[in-house]
């Protein structure tokens, strides 16, 4: 840490802690605190250095990093429009398929409600089936419906819905499929 005393002397002069990860010479992670030193009188009479161990936890954050990215490239690599929602209804991810398959910008999906997406997207009977599907903990489930989007025209699709457990919660992995199917059957 080639700064370490002026690290030092600006803690002691501002009274503010700093803190800043580092790493020692086998390469491996530390957090490095730095507080103002107090006597009991209340007087500041140097400071306190801390070098806490955080490598593992690092490593850990960079590979759950690139399982995260991994998955994501999953994801937009699929053919289908593909939706991930919370047990809430709420839109954790989509893919490029679906956002350009339905018009709906990227800023639009992210931690909207899958009943207000874009225009159009008030389908009760998939809210209902969602509803349900979360309701009974179903695992996998599908929904063929017909429904005329605004921006896309009338389409007859196929929900396919996956629910999986993701942190102790839920979340359903839903395919949408263009389907020739009539309307409206489970």
């Amino acid at each position: 840490i080639p700064d370490l005393a002026a690290l030092i002397r600006e803690v002691i002069e501002t009274l503010s802690p700093r803190e800043r990860e580092v790493r020692d010479s086998d390469n491996r992670w530390h957090q490095l605190r730095i507080r103002p030193y107090r006597t009991h009188d209340n007087k500041i009479d140097g400071a306190v250095i801390t070098l806490v161990e955080i490598d593992q936890m690092k490593r850990s954050l960079a590979d759950l990093q690139n399982v995260l990215e991994f998955a994501n490239s999953i994801l937009d690599s699929a053919r289908e429009p593909i939706l991930v929602v919370g047990e809430d209804l709420v839109v954790q991810k989509a893919n490029r398929v679906f956002r350009e398959r339905f018009r709906i910008a990227r800023a639009d999906l992210e931690n909207a409600h899958i009943h207000h997406l874009g225009d159009g997207w008030k389908l009760p009977k998939l809210r209902t089936w969602l509803i349900e599907m979360n309701r009974k903990a179903q695992r996998i489930a599908e929904l063929q419906l017909e429904h005329k989007f605004p921006l896309v025209g009338r389409l007859k699709l196929t929900f396919r819905a996956q629910r999986l457990a993701a942190d102790g919660d839920h979340v359903i992995v839903l395919t949408v499929c263009e389907s020739a199917p009539s309307t409206e059957t489970r």
